[in-house]
């Protein structure tokens, strides 16, 4: 069953977080959109022929008109003084067409961006009490003043919705039970007059315990909240999105839903499920619920550790820089600019996380390598774990 209220105010208030710690990741972002910018592929074929007619040739009168095997001189001939700027525009070339394709076949051939009007539009979030949720929801409330209903089954600790924006909608909801979505989306339905049409589902629970350890009755509770949930909100909200031929499905994987790690096996094998979740509503999406199936956005986020309540479970990489505990306030504005960008996007994060699918293909030797190096047996132990438990993680789940 499930219970909504409208908790303007959230029992433990909180502010919306503020500044990203200076990762690799965040360098080669914002280095990315200078030097890797798809605008460079005009730039510097223009700005090589105005530079080498007025300051380097003799007479600029003389000078040929910029044709296109006059700017292939410049840039490619050998020989040329301009054949680093010809490397770095073949780069920038080839970058874009990668995005491209990518951005292409992600989305069935839709290339127009479906963005969100968060004056008419419903997100719903499932886990969005605490964690990479909590932080979504304090995000679209605070900066977008969207109408937001969460579903979890532990009392919110997001800050409260400000005066300019409509108040949250907070349903008490068990996201395993069929029976307690249809009810949550009707109190949804009832509440906002409409059908939600952005769903992220960042419900999600652990263990660090091992194989052996692990109690059945825990197995199953997390298989049904990291896994069988997804199933369940597709099948109670995508219908509605279909029909209109809009909206934009989140899913939130893991780095485990690639590389599994000791003492996490509830925890990765329902993260494989939910990154194999993700690839058939794909290819449904794109082959079983015609043209406006095609319509409908699917992403995926992959993180690695967070520093949420469950992040705490596992020990911190030696080597922050390349390796950073995410923080929620990154995770929260990536999802949400997955939204706002009105395109399917696979977000790993971070970056590292796009070697690990490698993982299955190198032979056992190149893979115990890289679990050496990235110190992954060492990650989740007995006393990561206890001390998260010590900490408060899990005090709240209800049987």
């Amino acid at each position: 069953m499930s219970t909504a209220t409208l908790p303007s105010q959230a029992k433990k208030q909180t502010t919306v977080p503020n500044k990203e710690p200076i990762t690799f990741d965040f360098l080669v972002e914002h280095a990315s959109k200078v030097v890797l910018s798809p605008k460079l592929l005009a730039l510097i074929p223009l700005l090589t022929y105005f530079y080498d007619r007025n300051y380097v040739s003799a007479s600029s009168k003389d000078y040929p008109f910029p044709t296109l095997r006059t700017i292939a001189s410049l840039l490619f001939d050998t020989g040329s003084a301009y054949k680093g700027f010809g490397t770095l525009w073949a780069v920038v070339a080839l970058r874009t067409a990668h995005l491209a394709l990518i951005r292409y076949v992600r989305n069935h051939g839709h290339w127009k961006p479906d963005r969100p009007d968060w004056a008419r539009d419903v997100v719903v979030i499932t886990g969005g009490s605490a964690g990479m949720g909590k932080g979504v929801v304090e995000v679209l409330s605070h900066m977008k003043k969207a109408k937001i209903a969460v579903l979890d089954f532990s009392e919110p600790t997001y800050a409260p919705a400000p005066p300019n924006a409509p108040p949250i909608l907070f349903i008490k909801t068990d996201v395993s039970d069929a029976d307690a979505i249809a009810d949550a989306a009707a109190k949804i339905k009832e509440h906002f007059g409409t059908d939600p049409s952005y769903i992220l589902n960042a419900a999600g629970i652990a263990s660090g315990q091992t194989i052996l350890d692990t109690p059945r009755a825990f197995v199953e509770k997390v298989y049904k909240v990291n896994a069988f949930s997804h199933f369940l909100m597709a099948q109670q909200f995508l219908p509605a999105m279909i029909k209109r031929g809009h909206g934009h499905f989140l899913t939130i994987a893991s780095g485990a839903s690639y590389a599994a790690l000791p003492q996490m096996g509830p925890y990765a094998c329902s993260k494989a499920y939910a990154l194999a979740f993700h690839e058939v509503l794909q290819g449904e999406l794109r082959t079983r619920y015609g043209p406006n199936g095609r319509k409908v956005r699917n992403s995926l986020f992959c993180p690695t550790k967070v520093a949420t309540a469950m992040g705490d479970s596992m020990d911190d990489h030696p080597n922050p820089f390349f390796t950073p505990v995410l923080t929620p306030r990154q995770c929260s504005h990536w999802l949400v600019n997955v939204f706002e960008s009105g395109l399917s996007q696979h977000i790993n994060a971070p970056s590292l996380v796009q070697a690990l699918p490698w993982l299955r293909v190198l032979p056992d030797y190149g893979r115990r390598a890289f679990e050496l190096v990235g110190h992954t047996d060492t990650s989740m132990t007995a006393s990561s774990w206890n001390r998260a438990v010590a900490n408060g993680y899990s005090k709240n789940w209800e049987k």
